[in-house]
Order: structure tokens, then C-alpha cells, then sequence
């Protein structure tokens, strides 16, 4: 019961942020006309019917999260972080169409942190809450059903009503108003005014002294009747009903259903007295019904779904005011914004969440807290599934990897992720006129960055003594990509007019292809689907041709399993002295040459988090051989803190390059260095998180 009330008591904060925009469009609505006025409340309050049987129903394992109480997430920051305290956006930072939407998600953000907390007060009495909402909720559906029961009721005991001349005008009114439904005409003597009943089967229900009407005023009674079959009224009547019933206690839900059903009426009336011969001929036959009604009302369960007492007589009065505009309807176009603005609102009202519900919200509180403080430490891994190095060839130097779709998918990161796929889309324009295609065109389009699950490619290490850089790394002759979602990698090769030479290795299809970039034997194999591998030919067979897929020698690494579900992972085979640098080679930096003078697997990695937390690990020959350069890393570091930090050495005064030579600061004097026999593993954090560093190569501070 206490979860229901909280459940029940986060509803009511729902209906309440759709209602108050929805207040708001509708005022602005009914001025310009009834009809107006009425779709705006009939859409909200179908939309409140909506919102309230969503919110039951469970979302991510029916259990919400918490109600934060730090800060709000980084996710949405657009400025870079700094040690400027003025706290404010450059002119040129979150600027485009992705910082927009960040600032749109903190402002949602926001907003539901605060939303949340008032259903959270609810939790001490949430069963108590729970019972009077239930039962109120009981009261209206029962009435609801009486209601509709005594209406059934009514149109059984009527009579049916067999007047050519009646029929006669009923089709002409049909006629001028477009109405395509059927209407049954019956004769209620429980009745004083003329109603309409039903959804499926329409009636038009008249009282017994309908024969005492003349023409005119017979015109105006069906043309108002028939307006309101054209226009469903009764269906949204029993919306309105069914939307009052769930919120009893809400004044806007009450306050909407009234204007609703009198809106509906000067609706009808604007239709009705276009339809019977102009204005003032319509409101003086209104005046004779008027005058003609002896009192009598119909029974109690059954009023609410037909004419009150006394309504005829305010629709008199506001046909007399010549200043009311009756029949101003807004334009399609007009409607079409007003319904994406509520759905808009109703979709970001059910993407919110509510507070944690349960009688163990304190220890799930304490629970996502501990999660929390686990992020922070760097030991700590963010699961997911390792890299495919299915395609990693043997005796490989080196190879990196990297996650493209899960990087910008981090906090904050939505940004840079707009922006490059804008640059991708702009070069795809350029290469679709090059090539004649047409881009719009289904398998034809861009490949988006957040499509690439994964990339790894090879990498070659060149080492030269007379020319500096000394060491030299290159994409080797194997790269790979694997993609989140199904592609026509041939046909996207045909669009770019690509000639592909099938061969065949076995079992096996690859394809020949002339593209520079893959050198003069360039090769595609496409696995499945999803994957797309670039090779050389000698190498494409010795990956065909490869019986099993043998663990690569870089596993043998403290800690493989973490580097490799990560964001990024570089790995490099130095045993043989490829990376080593003898100190004549080097002679003003003795500290490099301590550092790799023993060779050994090197990995470096990117844990797969929201923060940059960057791990190494080098695995020696032996111990001997881990415990020198275990000394030799902090030498080094000391070494590269003494350059970032002398004011000396930093030249501009831009800020970016400021703040990117205090990243790198924190980078080498954040570092914690361990030795687990024959490897040194080396972890740092507290670096600010991935869209922190994206946006410093944005801004071109590195």
C-alpha cells in the first residue's frame, strides 16, 4: 500500500506539469473560438487518461531511481572545466544544435529533481494515501457507471420517432456538415431540452412536446445536435469523466472538465447557427425553447451526461455578445503544433522519474551511495564485453581498439557527438555529388558515429637512430569495425563505385578491391552483417586460413580482462627491445631510457566510465627486471611534472591550452603505481570526465 501511494502521489505531480502548459494553451485557445477551446481541453484531458494509467505501468524493472542529492549530473555541462571560478559559458562554448538540447536536458533534469521531492513527502502516510485515493477514485468510476447506465436507461425506455419530414431535414444537415454517421431520432418524456447520446450508435433524444416546434426552431435544435455528433462530443464527455474520476481531488482536472463541456455547447451553437439561417434567427429560436421548458429535470444519474438545468439560458446570453467570437476554428496547421506541443510535454512528463518506492528506500538510498563511492575508485570497472580480437593477426606488434558508440553515449558527450556527425554528413554531401548518389536514399546515408560499436586496427612501430621522433607508429595492414546495426557493406562499396573481384579461400568469400588507402592488395571480407575487415591479401589469408583464435600474447598482462571492456585499449609487444632507447640515443632524457629499457607487454587503457580513469600495465621478462622500472615510472613522472608545471614552459595564454596542461598535470600527479610480480600496473583518476577532455580538443587545447 505504501508503494501505491507513492505511486499514486507521483501521478498527481505528472497530471499536474501537463495540465499547467496545457491551462495555458487552452485560454489562448478559447479566445480565438469554442471550437478551438474545446480540442485543446479534449486532447489534454485524454492526455491526463493517459499519463495516469502509464505511470502504473513498471518501467526499468518497475523500480525508480532515487531522488538525487548531489549536484546535477555532468552529463549535461557545455562549459569546460577549469580554474577560471566565473562559472560562466563562453560565447563560443555549447554553442549548435547538440549544446541546445544539453541545456534542455539539465533544465529537465532539474525539473525532475523537483518534481520528485513533493510525491517524496508522501511517503510516511503512503498507505493512508493510498486508501483515500482508491476510494475517491472508487466514488467517481462507480458514478461514471451509474451515469452511463441511466443514459442506456433513457434511450431504452424512449421511442422511436417516425416523421419523414424530420428525416428529410436530418440528411440535409448531414449533408452541409459532412457527417458521415448514422442517427437515430427518438422521443423521451423523461427529458425537457434536446440531448445526444452515444459513441457507436448515436441518438438524438427529443422531449415529448417536440411536435409543438416549428420549423425554424426544429432547424436550429438538429443543426446544434448534429454538431456535436460531428464533433464527438459525447466520447470526449465520457474522457473528461473517466480523467475526473482518477483525479477527483485535482482542481485544474475539474476546472478543464467544466470548460470542456461548456465549450463543447458554444461549439455546437457556432455550427448550428451557421447552419439555421444566421445568428439572430438562431438565438430567437433558443428564446422560444427557453420559454417552452416547465422545470422539470431529468433523474440524478443521468445529468451529467446530458443538458443541465439553466444551460440553454447562458447559451442565450452569450449569443447576444456581439463581441464573443463563436466561429473562428483555429487552422490545421495551428492544431498540429498545439498537439505536438502536449505530446511533447506528456512524453518528457512519463520520461521522468519518480521517487525511489518500497519500504527498503532507505537501503536502496544507501545502496546506490555505496555504487557511487565504488565508481570513484579507480579499482573498480564498469562491466561490458571485451573487444573482438577475432582479427587480430599473430606475432601482432601492437594493435589499438576503441568503442565509438559507448564513448558517446558518456555523460556530456551528446555534443561532440552532433558535431561530428554533422562534418560526417557534410563530407558524405561531398562525396555523394563526386559520385553521383543520392544520399537521401534508404542504405545510401551516412554512417553515423554512434553506429561503430567497435574499431581495432593494427599497428606497425618503426624505430629510427638519426631522425626524431625516434619511434614512429602506424595503422598496420588490419583494420576492423564492427557496427550496432545491420549494413549493405557491398552495396554501400558500389555507391562509392567500387569494382569488387570476389575470391574465394576455402568456405570463404573476400573481395579485391583498388582503393589507395588499402595499399595495391587490398582486400574486404565481410563476416556478417555488422562487420567490415580491411587487410592486405598475404594477411587477409593468413586470417582465413587460421584454424583457431588463440589468445593474443598481449593476455598475458596483469589485468587483460579489464583493458579490454574498456573504452580504449592500446597494446604493444616490446620484448624484443623495439621500444628501447639507449641512453646515447637519448642522452638528455636518461628517465625514457630507464623506462623501457627492460621492453616487456605494455597496456594502456581507458575504463569504460563517465570519468577518465587511464590504467598501464607493463609486464617484464622478470622480476628483476618489474622492480627497475617499477623505480623508474615515478622518475619519469617526476620528470613530466616538473615540465608541465614551470610557468615557463606555457607560452600562450589561451585558455584552453591552460586548462589541457593542468589535465595533464593531474595526469601525472594523480598516478598510483603497484608491482604484481612480473608486471607494474599503473592507475590514475580525477581527471574530470570524457566530455571534459572532448571538449578541450574541441576548443584546440590539444
Amino acid at each position: 500500500m505504501n508503494d501505491l501511494g507513492l505511486t499514486l502521489a507521483w501521478s498527481a505531480v505528472q497530471v499536474s506539469l501537463l495540465l499547467i502548459p496545457a491551462t495555458g494553451l487552452y485560454v489562448v485557445a478559447s479566445r480565438r473560438s469554442p471550437a478551438s477551446g474545446t480540442w485543446v481541453a479534449s486532447l489534454s484531458l485524454g492526455l491526463v487518461v493517459v499519463v495516469s494509467l502509464l505511470t502504473f505501468v513498471p518501467r526499468g524493472g518497475g523500480t525508480t531511481r532515487p531522488i538525487p542529492k548531489t549536484a546535477p549530473s555532468p552529463s549535461v555541462a557545455i562549459a569546460v572545466r577549469g580554474d577560471d571560478s566565473s562559472g560562466e559559458l563562453r560565447e563560443d562554448e555549447g554553442r549548435g544544435i547538440g549544446g541546445s538540447f544539453a541545456v534542455l536536458r539539465s533544465v529537465w533534469q532539474r525539473l525532475e529533481t523537483t518534481a520528485a521531492e513533493p510525491a517524496a513527502r508522501c511517503r510516511p502516510w503512503g498507505s493512508a494515501l493510498a486508501a483515500v485515493a482508491l476510494a475517491g477514485t472508487g466514488v467517481g468510476l462507480l458514478h461514471l457507471m451509474i451515469g452511463l447506465w441511466a443514459v442506456h436507461r433513457c434511450v431504452r425506455r424512449s421511442r422511436p420517432v417516425d416523421a419523414p419530414e424530420l428525416n428529410d431535414l436530418i440528411e440535409e444537415l448531414r449533408d452541409s456538415l459532412g457527417c458521415r454517421r448514422r442517427v437515430a431520432v427518438r422521443e423521451a418524456a423523461e427529458l425537457t431540452t434536446p440531448a445526444t447520446a452515444g459513441w457507436r450508435r448515436v441518438f438524438v433524444l427529443l422531449p415529448d412536446d417536440w411536435r409543438s416546434w416549428d420549423e425554424p426552431e426544429r432547424r436550429a435544435v438538429f443543426a446544434h445536435e448534429l454538431a456535436h455528433v460531428c464533433r464527438s462530443d459525447y466520447a470526449m464527455g465520457v474522457v473528461a469523466r473517466l480523467a475526473l474520476a482518477m483525479h477527483f481531488y485535482h482542481p485544474l482536472v475539474h476546472w478543464l472538465a467544466a470548460r470542456l463541456q461548456w465549450e463543447q455547447e458554444l461549439a455546437a451553437d457556432a455550427l448550428g447557427a451557421r447552419l439555421a439561417g444566421g445568428r439572430p434567427r438562431y438565438l430567437l429560436s433558443l428564446s422560444r425553447l427557453a420559454l417552452r421548458q416547465d422545470g422539470r429535470i431529468p433523474c440524478w444519474p443521468a445529468r451529467t451526461f446530458l443538458p443541465a438545468k439553466g444551460n440553454l439560458i447562458r447559451r442565450i446570453a452569450m449569443l447576444r455578445d456581439e463581441s464573443v467570437s463563436m466561429d473562428r476554428p483555429w487552422s490545421l496547421p495551428r492544431r498540429g503544433v498545439s498537439a505536438l506541443l502536449l505530446l511533447g510535454v506528456t512524453c518528457g512528463v512519463l520520461t521522468l522519474q519518480g521517487p525511489a518506492r518500497g519500504d527498503d528506500t532507505d537501503n536502496k538510498v544507501d545502496n546506490a551511495v555505496k555504487a557511487v563511492a565504488r565508481e570513484s575508485r579507480p579499482d573498480d570497472q564498469v562491466q561490458g564485453e571485451p573487444f573482438d580480437l577475432t582479427y587480430l593477426p599473430e606475432g601482432a606488434q601492437g594493435f589499438m581498439a576503441f568503442r565509438p558508440a559507448a564513448t558517446f553515449r558518456r555523460a556530456g558527450m551528446g555534443t561532440y557527438r552532433t558535431m561530428l556527425n554533422l562534418l560526417i554528413a557534410q563530407e558524405w554531401t561531398k562525396a555523394a555529388i563526386a559520385f553521383g548518389f543520392d544520399p537521401a536514399k534508404p542504405g545510401q546515408g551516412p554512417l553515423r558515429v554512434e553506429m561503430f560499436e567497435e574499431v581495432m586496427g593494427l599497428v606497425q612501430i618503426t624505430r629510427y637512430r638519426d631522425e626524431k621522433p625516434r619511434w614512429r607508429f602506424t595503422l598496420g595492414d588490419v583494420l576492423s569495425a564492427r557496427t550496432t546495426q545491420p549494413v549493405d557493406w557491398m552495396g554501400l562499396c558500389r555507391t562509392f563505385q567500387q569494382v569488387l573481384t570476389e575470391v574465394h579461400e576455402g568456405s570463404r568469400v573476400y573481395y579485391r578491391v583498388k582503393i589507395p588507402a588499402l595499399g595495391p592488395d587490398g582486400c574486404l571480407y565481410f563476416p556478417d552483417d555488422r562487420t567490415i575487415v580491411f587487410a592486405g591479401e598475404k594477411r587477409m589469408l593468413q586470417l582465413l586460413r587460421r584454424q583457431t583464435s588463440a589468445s593474443p600474447v598481449f593476455a598475458q598482462g596483469k589485468g587483460w580482462d579489464r583493458s579490454l571492456r574498456g573504452l580504449f585499449v592500446a597494446a604493444f609487444d616490446s620484448r624484443d627491445g623495439l621500444l628501447r632507447t639507449a641512453s646515447l640515443d637519448d642522452p638528455d632524457h636518461p628517465e625514457v631510457s630507464n623506462l623501457f629499457k627492460d621492453g616487456g607487454l605494455l597496456t594502456f587503457s581507458l575504463d569504460n566510465s563517465d570519468e577518465i580513469r587511464f590504467g598501464g600495465v607493463a609486464t617484464l621478462g622478470d622480476t628483476a627486471a618489474s622492480e627497475s622500472t617499477a623505480r623508474a615510472i615515478p622518475t619519469f613522472l617526476k620528470s613530466l611534472r616538473e615540465r608541465a608545471g614551470d610557468p615557463g614552459a606555457v607560452a600562450s595564454t589561451d585558455k584552453s591550452e591552460e586548462r589541457a596542461r593542468r589535465m595533464f598535470l593531474d595526469l601525472v600527479t594523480n598516478c598510483r603505481v603497484e608491482r604484481d610480480g612480473q608486471s607494474v600496473v599503473l592507475r590514475t583518476s580525477g581527471l574530470g570526465t570524457i566530455a571534459d577532455f572532448a571538449a578541450l580538443v574541441a576548443a584546440g587545447g590539444f
